[in-house]
């Protein structure tokens, strides 16, 4: 078993023991949950979401249902999130957008820090930085001082605002 899928293991059967806790108070889940996730259809945080909604949805024996709702770097639905009252039964599976976004957004309708309680670290996803081999570069030292002395002769592709390599990228610019 490698690491990522062990982790991922460990953190689903975590969430589950949470269920068997709440269980001695009473019955959970008597319904299905939902694990919503503020990106896109497809992507990282999607992926590790419907791998959870199976596993849980096995344990609990109720129906675990993914529900992409993307926009503005998952502010969108956060904000949503931050206005309904908890009902045990809406989760939200975020990435690192949830924390760098109160960077981003100036006028936020929430605070990440209050309006939400963190249940499990689900997953730690690598970031890899690709170069075409042309480029005359063999380390990232190497590469800062090529942009340097290049500008506007590099580009790079992320997620979108607010994912972790446009941070990587806007502290490593010149």
């Amino acid at each position: 078993m490698g690491m990522k899928s062990g982790f991922v293991k460990w953190s689903m059967g975590w969430l589950a023991s949470l269920a068997v806790g709440a269980a001695s108070a009473q019955a959970f889940p008597t319904q299905a949950v939902k694990i919503v996730v503020p990106f896109p259809a497809g992507g990282t945080t999607d992926i590790l979401a419907r791998q959870l909604a199976s596993e849980l949805g096995q344990r609990w024996s109720v129906p675990v249902i993914v529900d992409n709702k993307a926009g503005a770097s998952g502010t969108i639905f956060s904000e949503q999130l931050a206005r309904t009252a908890p009902d045990g039964y809406t989760l939200m599976l975020t990435a690192t957008h949830h924390v760098i976004n109160p960077g981003l957004y100036k006028n936020l309708r929430y605070d990440t820090r209050t309006a939400f309680t963190p249940l499990a670290q689900v997953a730690v996803v690598p970031s890899l930085l690709l170069l075409n081999p042309a480029l005359p570069v063999k380390n990232v030292q190497e590469l800062i001082q090529y942009g340097k002395d290049n500008p506007g002769k590099l580009s790079f592709g992320s997620a979108g605002t607010g994912a972790v390599t446009i941070c990587r990228v806007s502290c490593s610019r010149p």
